[in-house]
């Protein structure tokens, strides 16, 4: 991990969101330096602290270590797919065959230009 794309990505999704380095540290219960210095890549912040920060922002930690751009916590992404009170089996999904992935996402194509 570098911390050059921990620190931007950070600082990105704090300044999205019009906080200040106060409002992040209040809310995962850190001092404002641990903040600052996290952002300027100074410091990087604790395993603990990591998934806290991924928890406020609803991104998973994949992302804030530049492993994915997919910004979705699965939290989030589970909350999302639920349907009939279950969520989605992603990791059926996974398991299609590259066929079957293209049918999935034709009739999905065709469910959202019903909605419209």
């Amino acid at each position: 991990m570098e911390s050059f794309e921990l620190c931007k990505i950070l600082k990105a999704l704090r300044t999205e969101r019009n906080l200040k380095q106060l409002d992040v540290a209040k809310a995962i219960h850190v001092v404002p330096a641990a903040i600052s210095n996290y952002e300027t890549g100074k410091n990087q912040p604790l395993y603990p602290v990591l998934i806290e920060l991924a928890d406020f922002y609803n991104v998973s930690t994949d992302y804030l270590l530049s492993r994915t751009k997919i910004r979705t916590s699965p939290k989030m992404l589970e909350q999302k797919l639920k349907t009939t009170g279950e969520p989605l089996d992603i990791d059926s999904i996974f398991s299609l065959t590259e066929e079957q992935k293209a049918y999935l996402s034709d009739t999905i194509r065709l469910l959202k230009n019903q909605e419209k």
